[in-house]
Formats: C-alpha cells, sequence, structure tokens
C-alpha cells in the first residue's frame, strides 16, 4: 500500500496479517522490523485491501476494520461467518466484504446498506472493474458481475471445475482473470474464458495482475509464477518445456469420483476439437487414465496430468465448523433435553484453551473446564502420531497448519498429505410534501434566516489553516425562530378534526404558548400534555412536533425528555417521522427536534449515545432535495462533529461522522447546508491528522475544491477556500 504525508511525499509500505490476529507494517525499503503492529482483530487475518483512505482487513472474527494512518476507526459488523474478501469501490464511497456465510456486503459511511446473496457457497475474492461495478468469485465455481448501486448481479460466468479462489481485473478492464482448486490460471475477455493454464500442483490460491499487464500465481506447491504476453519477458524455451512436463506428469488426485475406466474414450478422442476454451476430458492411453484441456488459441489437447486413485475424500478428513476446518468437531450433550453443542478441537491447539473456549462462548459453568478438556483428549487419541507429525512439522504462515512441503516430484499425493488452504487452514473448503419552500429573498449571509442567529463565530483558531471565523465550531446551532399564536392556532383547527379518544380540551392547548418560553419554568404535567400531542397522527402532528422542536431549548423540558427513561423514548419517536413516508413538514421538523435537543448536557448525551444509530438515518433524509430539510439533517450532523470534537476516543464515530459527510455531499444542492457540512467537516478535522486523513480518503477534498469555485454563496466560497486549505 501506499501513503502521502502532509508535504506530498509518497511512502510504499508491506502489509501482512496473520493468525497472530495481527497486521504488521513494513518500511518496503526495510522490512526486517515492522513500523506497525495493528491490532484489534480477535481471529486470523485472511485478506487485505488498500485504498485512498488507507486499508481495510478481513478476519476470520467474522468482522472487516477501516485503519487510517495505521489506526482502527470502523468496524463492521454483520457476516455471520469468517470474511474472507474485502475491496473498496474509488469514487463510490463503498466499501465490499465477501464471506463464508456466502454474501456480499456493501458498506458505505460504516453502515451495511446492502446485502447480496447469489453465490451458493463461500466468497473467496472480489475485484472491482468500475465506480459501480465489481466482479466476485466463489467456492460453489462460478464468478458473477455486481452492479453494486441496483444491488443486482449483471452476468454469472462458469468454467472452474472447482472452487475459485481468486480473482483480478486485468490492465484497463480489458477483462479478468482468476485461480481455482481445479489448479488453473483463467484469463477472460468479453464474458468469454479465452486462456486456460493449468499448474503442475495441487491448488492455484492466489492471482494478482501487476501494471505492465503480467499475471502473477501463488500456489499450494509454495511457488509463485509469472505469466506474460509480452516477450522480451519470456522464460527461456527450455524453461517452459519443462514447466509444460511438470504439467504433464502431474498425477490428479481424488477430486473426480469413482472412474470406470472401460467406458473412457482412447486417444481417438483427441483428435475431435473441443467445444470450449478450458473443456477437459479423460481419455484411456494403456492402463492409464490421463486428463487432457483444451487450448482454444493453439487448437490442440494439452495433457494436463494422469488421474489417480478415488476415495471420494475432499479435505483430508477434517470437518468444516462456522467457516473453519478443524480435525475433530465433537457433539457434547451438557443437559437433557437441550440440545447438543458443537466443540470444535485442532491437534495443534491446547485442550485446556479449546476446553476454555467452548465453555465461554456458551456459558457453562468454570466447573465444566477439566471435565471437558478430559473428553477433548480421551476422543482425540485415536489420531496416530504420523498424522500429528505431518500436522506439526511445517507450519503454514497463514493458518498454523501444515504446508506442502515440496519434494522430488511435483505433488506428493502417495502420503495422503493435505494442502493447506491459507484462508480456511484446510487442503479445500467444503462447507456445509408540504411544501416547505424557503424564502430565497433572505440574504445568505448576516442573520440565519432558520436559527435566527448571526453567523458562526467560534473561539479565535491558530492551526495548519489560516484564521477564519467559520470553523472549529465551538458551539451547538438551535433552531429558535417560532411564532407560537400560528402553531396554537394550527393545533386547535386539527383538534377538532381528531376523534374523540384523541380530542383534548381547546382551552387546554393554550398550555402550548408557556412551553415556547425558555424562561418559564413548566410543570411536569404540562410537558406531558406535549407529549400527548405528540401522538397525533402522521398527517395532524406537525404543529406539536414544531413547538417540541423550540421547547426543547428550555432546561426543564430538555431535562424531562432527555431522562434516562424518556429519552431513548424520544428518539424513536423522533426517528419514526425520518422516514421517507413522511411528509416533508414532519421530517424537517423531526431533525430540528434532534438539532435543539443539543441546547443542553442532558440531550447532548443522549445524541452522543445513540450516534451510531442516528448518523445513517439521518444521513438518509438528504436525499430528499428540499433545502430546508437537508439544512436541518447537516444541523445535526453539524452539532455532533461539535460535541465530538473534544473527545479523544471517539475515533469510530469521527470516521463515521465523516463518511456520512461524505455520503451526503453528493445529495446536497441547497447553498446553506452546503456551508454548514463545510463548518462540521472543518470542525472534525482541525488539527487532527487521523480526521484529515480519512476525509481525504473519502474524496471529501475534491468536493470542497468543487464548491469552493462554484457557489451564490459568499460565505460558503469563504469558508470551502480554508478548508481546502486545511485539507491539502
Amino acid at each position: 500500500m501506499t501513503a502521502s504525508a502532509a508535504d506530498g511525499e509518497t511512502t510504499t509500505y508491506l502489509v501482512t496479517g496473520s493468525n497472530d490476529h495481527r497486521i504488521h507494517v513494513y518500511d518496503i525499503n526495510q522490512p526486517d522490523t515492522p513500523l506497525h503492529r495493528l491490532t484489534g482483530h480477535t481471529d486470523t487475518v485472511c485478506c487485505l485491501a488498500s485504498g485512498k483512505y488507507g486499508l481495510i482487513s478481513g478476519s476470520w472474527d467474522s468482522t472487516a476494520r477501516v485503519w487510517v494512518n495505521f489506526r482502527s476507526v470502523m468496524v463492521l459488523k454483520g457476516h455471520e461467518a469468517a470474511v474472507w474478501s474485502v475491496a473498496n469501490i474509488p469514487g463510490s464511497g463503498y466499501m465490499i466484504t465477501g464471506s463464508a456465510d456466502k454474501t456480499i456486503r456493501l458498506w458505505r459511511a460504516g453502515r451495511c446498506e446492502n446485502v447480496l446473496k447469489g453465490h451458493e457457497d463461500c466468497v473467496r475474492g472480489l475485484a472491482v472493474i468500475n465506480e459501480d461495478e465489481f466482479l466476485s468469485c466463489s467456492n460453489d465455481s462460478s464468478v458473477r458481475r455486481w452492479s453494486a448501486s441496483a444491488s443486482s448481479v449483471l452476468q454469472v460466468y462458469y468454467s472452474h471445475m472447482n472452487f475459485v479462489y481468486d480473482i483480478a481485473t486485468l490492465p484497463d478492464n480489458s477483462g479478468f482473470v482468476t485461480v481455482s482448486e481445479d489448479r488453473s490460471l483463467k484469463v477472460w475477455k468479453g464474458g468469454d474464458c479465452v486462456q486456460t493454464i493449468t499448474h503442475p500442483t495441487t491448488s492455484v490460491w492466489c492471482v494478482c495482475v501487476l501494471s505492465n499487464g503480467d499475471i502473477v500465481t501463488g500456489s499450494s506447491d509454495a511457488y509463485i509464477r509469472v505469466f506474460t504476453t509480452d516477450e522480451q519477458r519470456m522464460a527461456s524455451t527450455e524453461d517452459i518445456i519443462a514447466f509444460e512436463e511438470q504439467v504433464s506428469a502431474t498425477q490428479i488426485p481424488t477430486q473426480v469420483g469413482d472412474i470406470d475406466s472401460s467406458k473412457l474414450p482412447g486417444p481417438e478422442a483427441l483428435q475431435q476439437p473441443g467445444k470450449t476454451e478450458g473443456a477437459v476430458i479423460m481419455v484411456k492411453i494403456d492402463d492409464n487414465v490421463e486428463a487432457h484441456r483444451w487450448n482454444a488459441a493453439e487448437m490442440v489437447w494439452t495433457k494436463i496430468g494422469d488421474v489417480v486413485g478415488s476415495s471420494g475424500g475432499s479435505s483430508g478428513g477434517r470437518t468444516l465448523y462456522e467457516g473453519k476446518e478443524y480435525d475433530f468437531v465433537f457433539t457434547v450433550d451438557v443437559a437433557e433435553g437441550q440440545p447438543p453443542l458443537k466443540l470444535p478441537y485442532n491437534m495443534t491447539e491446547d485442550p485446556w484453551v479449546a476446553a476454555q473456549k467452548f465453555i465461554t462462548k456458551h456459558g457453562l459453568p468454570q466447573t465444566y473446564l477439566e471435565e471437558v478438556r478430559n473428553f477433548i483428549v480421551e476422543n482425540s487419541q485415536s489420531v496416530s502420531m504420523s498424522q500429528l507429525d505431518r500436522n506439526t512439522s511445517y507450519r503454514d504462515p497463514f493458518t498454523g497448519a501444515s504446508s506442502y512441503v515440496p519434494g522430488s516430484t511435483p505433488m506428493d499425493t502417495a502420503s495422503g498429505g493435505s494442502f493447506t488452504d491459507p484462508f480456511t487452514g484446510a487442503g479445500r473448503y467444503v462447507p456445509p410534501g408540504g411544501d416547505l419552500s424557503r424564502d430565497t429573498s433572505v440574504p445568505l449571509q448576516g442573520a440565519d434566516p432558520f436559527t435566527g442567529s448571526g453567523s458562526y463565530r467560534p473561539a479565535e483558531a491558530t492551526g495548519r489553516a489560516p484564521t477564519n471565523p467559520y470553523f472549529p465550531l465551538s458551539h451547538v446551532e438551535t433552531f429558535n425562530i417560532i411564532k407560537p399564536e400560528a402553531a396554537l392556532k394550527k393545533l386547535k383547527e386539527f383538534n377538532k378534526q381528531l376523534p374523540g379518544s384523541l380530542r383534548c380540551v381547546e382551552a387546554d392547548l393554550d398550555i402550548v404558548l408557556e412551553l415556547c418560553d425558555v424562561e418559564k419554568s413548566p410543570t411536569t404535567p404540562m410537558v406531558a400534555y406535549l407529549w400527548r400531542l405528540l401522538q397525533w397522527p402522521a398527517d395532524k402532528v406537525f404543529p406539536a412536533l414544531d413547538i417540541l422542536r423550540v421547547a426543547l431549548r428550555n432546561p426543564t423540558i430538555n431535562e424531562y425528555f432527555c431522562s434516562s427513561k424518556k429519552g431513548p423514548e424520544l428518539l424513536e419517536h423522533l426517528v419514526t417521522f425520518l422516514d421517507s413516508q413522511q411528509s416533508v413538514t414532519n421530517q424537517m421538523l423531526a431533525l430540528r427536534g434532534l438539532a435543539n435537543l443539543t441546547a443542553h448536557p442532558g440531550g447532548q448525551e443522549l445524541l452522543l449515545s445513540n450516534s451510531e444509530n442516528l448518523i445513517p438515518v439521518v444521513s438518509l433524509t438528504c436525499g430528499n432535495k428540499n433545502g430546508n430539510l437537508q439544512i436541518a439533517a447537516v444541523s445535526v450532523l453539524m452539532n455532533l462533529a461539535v460535541l465530538l470534537k473534544p473527545k479523544n476516543d471517539s475515533g469510530e464515530s469521527k470516521s463515521q461522522l465523516l463518511s456520512a459527510l461524505s455520503t451526503v455531499s453528493s445529495d446536497i444542492e441547497d447553498s446553506e447546508a452546503r456551508f454548514r457540512l463545510c463548518v462540521a467537516l472543518g470542525t472534525v478535522v482541525w488539527k487532527d491528522d487521523d480526521s484529515i486523513a480519512m476525509a481525504k480518503s473519502l474524496g471529501l477534498d475534491d468536493v470542497v475544491s468543487k464548491w469552493k469555485g462554484n457557489s451564490d454563496s459568499n460565505k460558503l466560497l469563504e469558508c470551502s477556500k480554508y478548508l481546502h486549505q486545511l485539507l491539502l
């Protein structure tokens, strides 16, 4: 991966993930000692992807993490099994994860926006085509092409005969390449497989494409091979012949099932052309069964190996459990009448550790520890010492299991040893309206027509950017203006239209005038009366929402509604009005209420403690093009920026907020809303290098650069110029 420093210098790093649950970052010029050790995952780190933002990692712990400046800023939770592949789509803000749970998830702003289903087995690899489309490969032997925006599959490709482990795109998206358990590298162009290159090994684990178009594969025989179309870089004729002879001499293991050789065609079958590139046939020549693959480019059948015995085995006797493979998965009855529990165990594990994991996971009494340990030992003693030696003699640095040790032949199938998948730890993975048009005659400079306050006036600031009057914002902004008499009139009008069970005594409605006065000290029954009004039907509740919005500026009312008992209930109620099916009026007033919650400490704490769930919901409302609604939504995010700024342990919350600002920036057209977004962004990133790096990685520097040269608002132009300098 590469990273840019403040002075513009770019540094290249080597990044590794390991079964010690860590990620190590090395200076590519001094790889002896890691510069950074990244911790956070609780199981093997099995995939990494770099991007403009920094780094994404995936793990057997079923999560992915986003790292900026070598710090974990976001945890993506939702998959039900190991995350085996990660990627990001530049320009769209999407991050993608593929999992052993057979699904692909699309993430934005730290929130899962869609779960894509279609693969019938584990998703092993991802490759991005453009700002909308990407490819996935799977243990179901297929490749799928997806649209992120439509959340749908565009095309399905078949050619491989076994698990497809990895995928990569060719330069200029002229095609893609895949590698598989069927020992092959396949080149795809125009939706068709145009070339198949068989390897003299059991499995081809991974593939990448270099900038010059060369293709690099890594396989289970511990070799890295480079393939090229450039004659200047091709291997010698002798090396190419030696490679082809290795492929021809390879014995194909038992992945083809029982074979009745008497029914196989003879060598005459090789005189007929194959139907498709990469097609494989078995032919009987003398007493041997050979496998041949069709090379469409050269119009010849190429021998790819001799077919040997057929035990029907799949993973060296190992058993799948929750996306990983184990030497044993015991069934344990812990109590009569309760379903049995599964106890996974590998011979390389300490039985005490495995027992402790088991009782912790299932909440069993600690007194069970020794009994469970003894159960493991007694039931795993049937494993021979030779098998144990094979499992422990050679350690795969990715899985901790035994790796393939090359011998005198390309593959040692006679030993029965498994070839270790660096992702699963096994040989082969076999898994189970109201129109609210704003009065545009009000100037955008000076008094704010929505809050009644003047322009933003934070404390004097010094730092990496020139002093400016806009950010960092040191106080929250609230919506203060209301015409209480007009709201009361509308309440009385709607009250007459309500059924008797909801209708109020008309004279009692006059108390709303007192609730709108921030200087008054209303009684608890008066505040409770407002809650009753908030239960009115959706088409008649907006006057009560407007009164609530102003009433929340009153410390007594704010304390009542933000108490530990009432606060969650109020938030849940306000969020119901943010649904896209609600009127624009209700959405806007609910958002203004959320913004005004921050007028006092109780409301600030309520908003902060629920920010993880609120930020995505508030962001979605910006899809509506109504200017007043967008201003209200961004104001909530801006106030959160103010509240998060002084907190030292809010890295993940800030990252989520920055992701949200990036997401909504493409929807916001109102100049006042854009201005407030700039103020929010400036507040978050001020004197915070991690946040600056995150903002730039999300493309917010490009957004600000565009706004600073194209706006009818002087304060937006000015603020965005200051912000642009900060993000340089």
